[in-house]
């Protein structure tokens, strides 16, 4: 008995070692997907980011652009009002004059 016993130890103990070596095997080809795709997902998440800072560049860009060319339109515009007001006004003083002028004369 304790000699079959002692063969079946060996036995499992040769077995345990066997599974022990594939886990530790096993282990280490997990550490080494997990850094390869933690490598991988880095790589990517610099390439969104960069992608996505030149997205945000580009739009303040057409942004400061649309408004300069809001702004130009704008004060053209208030340049053409205020001449219209202008000459309105100068018309308006002219008849003004001219109505005082025919009155006194």
């Amino acid at each position: 008995y304790d000699a079959e016993k002692l063969k079946w130890d060996e036995e499992n103990d040769h077995k345990q070692g066997l599974l022990r070596e594939k886990v530790l095997l096993w282990q280490s080809m997990v550490r080494q997907i997990e850094t390869e795709y933690r490598r991988e997902h880095d790589q990517l998440c610099g390439r969104i980011k960069k992608a996505n800072d030149a997205a945000m560049l580009q739009a303040k860009k057409l942004h400061f652009q649309a408004c300069e060319e809001a702004r130009a339109a704008h004060k053209a515009e208030w340049d053409e009002w205020n001449r219209e007001v202008r000459v309105m006004l100068e018309t308006h003083i002219q008849y003004q004059f001219q109505s005082n002028s025919f009155e006194h004369a």
